[in-house]
């Protein structure tokens, strides 16, 4: 009766969502329970997943956001230097500035990009591996525990 259509049912969505979830369906639940548990851990899989491409396209977005209003920002002051009759040997000499400029702004902003992603032990961490070096040529500094540099940091 309606047991049996009930579990003929959770058999078919058990089927589906293992096809979906594994492009095979190779996992082989035996009774109600197990298909109900492994078809919930699948979902919950699959949004997960689904969260950390989100995170990765946004973050990859908001680099090519940065670097096309590098390039607007690079060709406007290239535009007014030749517009101004500017020699080209100075042209290039602001050109190289300006980049050098926008590519220290672009690397701020890509490292607060990531930073706010991770947890806070997570950027401590790498905040003490990127200025680590620096930190390290104090001796001084050198002598404090790992754990408290990388909050100073």
């Amino acid at each position: 009766g309606s047991v049996d259509l009930q579990q003929r049912y959770i058999a078919s969505m058990f089927f589906a969502v293992s096809v979906l979830a594994t492009m095979y369906g190779d996992i082989a639940a035996v009774n109600t329970g197990e298909r109900i548990f492994t078809m919930m851990l699948m979902l919950l899989a699959g949004v997960v997943f689904a969260m950390i491409i989100g995170s990765l396209t946004q973050l990859v977005l908001s680099f090519e956001e940065h670097r096309s209003e590098f390039r607007k920002r690079l060709k406007m002051a290239i535009m007014f230097l030749k517009r101004n009759s500017v020699s080209v040997e100075l042209q290039n000499r602001i050109r190289l500035y300006i980049e050098n400029l926008l590519d220290s702004q672009l690397e701020r902003t890509s490292k607060d990009s990531v930073m706010s992603m991770l947890s806070g032990s997570l950027q401590a961490e790498l905040q003490l591996m990127l200025v680590g070096r620096l930190l390290h040529s104090f001796p001084w500094i050198s002598r404090l525990e790992p754990n408290l540099v990388g909050q100073v940091c």
